[in-house]
């Protein structure tokens, strides 16, 4: 199967327009960008947390913001985003919430991406119209005088949002879905409080996410206390990224083999960890449980993930982020087959599905 922004959107959550960021940069810069984009996936996909890992962005005297503190052009926030997601709203609505930070240091300004389409047309050529963000995330940010310091939650119950902003939830409440998406991207909503006196606030028992791979659901309090962990440096990550990987990134190529490597290590680690045979990978595809040995076949690893994947930047309030972390259904909200290639036995032409996987080889995975 070609490669192409269309299917690595709608099937994988992954932006090929900037598969060469990662050749750009020093070894230094490197290293911190892929272990970033490896934390985050395990974070996010893998262990499927209601909160992210902590992100910072540095303004320069024009208030642009960075994701370095070099403020190097290739690091300007303003190029994480892709204007075919949601007309360009994302990126218009994110300039205000920088322009509120700024302009009010310490004070907590928060946003909200809506679950829902990715685009407002059916554009065929518009990857966007293929995808469903298939629950909202609300992004909490402050000023601290030097650096915008910023999570985003995971948000499955919107009647969540009362607890954090009556004006978010109201926005969301809008019955044409258009204006419901636009009015929250485009009015960020900033706070009197400081983050400090936010997470102090006497919350409101109620779940603010299910996980898609348990079913569990996470409550208010447990996001509390993981936002307060968070934004004081200490939260971990659960899953070890090998030491010995990262140095191959650093001293040589990113290769085929070097990024294979370190996402089937941490696949590896994350498996060892929980005593797992099979894990469940989520994703457009409909979140396969695979055996190891069927992780490279089924995925297509070697192919898709090496200029691809880890060669977005995986910033939070980036386009990449939310196909990666929303992005769980196709717009037609069906299984659709066409003729193609199967990327797990290699015949041709056959009925394959939208991850490019014949009925026969679906059947021994389900069967497994």
């Amino acid at each position: 199967m070609a490669l192409t922004e269309k299917n690595t959107l709608k099937q994988f959550g992954i932006s090929l327009q900037e598969n060469k960021r990662l050749s750009l940069l020093t070894p230094q810069e490197r290293y911190k960008e892929f272990r970033q984009n490896l934390e985050a996936y395990a974070n996010e996909v893998l262990e499927d947390q209601p909160v992210s890992n902590l992100y910072h962005y540095w303004p320069n005297h024009q208030g642009k913001l960075f994701t370095d503190p070099s403020l190097k052009s290739i690091f300007n926030l303003d190029t994480q985003f892709d204007p075919n997601e949601r007309d360009d709203l994302p990126r218009i609505g994110f300039s205000h919430v920088a322009q509120l930070a700024l302009a009010s240091p310490d004070n907590v300004v928060l946003w909200y991406s809506p679950k829902g389409p990715a685009s407002f047309d059916q554009d065929p050529q518009n990857p966007y119209s293929q995808i469903i963000y298939d629950y909202g995330q609300l992004y909490i940010q402050y000023f601290d005088g030097e650096k915008i310091n910023a999570v985003a939650i995971k948000i499955t119950n919107e009647e969540a949002l009362r607890q954090f902003s009556s004006k978010i939830y109201e926005a969301n409440n809008n019955s044409d879905l258009r204006k419901r998406i636009s009015n929250c991207l485009l009015n960020p909503i900033r706070l009197s409080e400081s983050i400090d006196d936010f997470l102090a606030r006497d919350w409101v028992e109620c779940d603010v996410y299910r996980d898609k791979k348990k079913g569990g659901k996470h409550f208010l309090s447990e996001v509390i206390k993981e936002i307060k962990t968070t934004f004081a440096g200490l939260k971990r990550t659960k899953i070890k990224i090998p030491d010995e990987t990262m140095a191959d990134i650093v001293a040589h190529e990113i290769t085929e083999k070097s990024i294979f490597d370190a996402y089937l290590q941490t696949i590896h680690h994350h498996q060892q960890k929980y005593g797992l045979s099979h894990i469940g990978l989520s994703g457009s595809c409909g979140g396969s449980t695979v055996t190891t040995s069927e992780i490279e076949n089924l995925l297509g690893i070697r192919q898709l993930f090496n200029d691809n994947f880890f060669k977005n930047s995986m910033i939070i309030h980036s386009s990449s982020y939310r196909l990666l972390t929303q992005g769980g259904e196709s717009s037609g909200g069906k299984w659709e087959y066409h003729n193609g290639r199967c990327r797990v036995c290699d015949k041709e032409p056959v009925l394959v599905g939208p991850c490019s996987i014949c009925v026969d080889c679906e059947k021994k995975f389900s069967d497994n």
